[in-house]
């Protein structure tokens, strides 16, 4: 019995994203957080859901001046490696501090990020 080689399927990739693309992204994102990271599964709030990332890909689409035109899929996997860079970020800054104060507890912690709050991190934060 032969075996035929197994073609792998390679994803397309879509062009880099700028900073500028980013902000505008986190921007639209904004009104719709609350659906957008609803974390319900039924089909009511799917529904929902499906409609913000259309409406937020036409704005994105409509509002962006690169000219390259992204996709829902885009934009969702693009919202998701913003928010693992950020917990990244929050996580390495919590080491940090833990390195230079080992003896500090998580409520001093969270008093002294809430002290120097980062403008990035207030949307991707709240997604949490």
């Amino acid at each position: 019995m032969e075996r035929k080689p197994r073609q792998i399927r390679r994803k397309n990739r879509s062009a880099n994203w700028i900073p500028a693309e980013k902000i505008l992204l986190r921007k639209l994102v904004r009104p719709h957080l609350s659906i957008i990271e609803n974390k319900r599964t039924d089909s009511e709030t799917n529904q929902k859901k499906r409609e913000a990332w259309n409406a937020l890909c036409n704005s994105f689409n409509e509002l962006s001046t690169i000219g390259i035109p992204r996709t829902v899929v885009n934009l969702k996997t693009q919202w998701c490696i913003m928010k693992m860079e950020q917990k990244r970020k929050r996580l390495a800054a919590t080491w940090i501090i833990k390195r230079e104060r080992p003896d500090t507890s998580t409520e001093t912690l969270i008093s002294i990020k809430q002290e120097k709050p980062d403008s990035s991190d207030e949307t991707v934060s709240s997604a949490h």
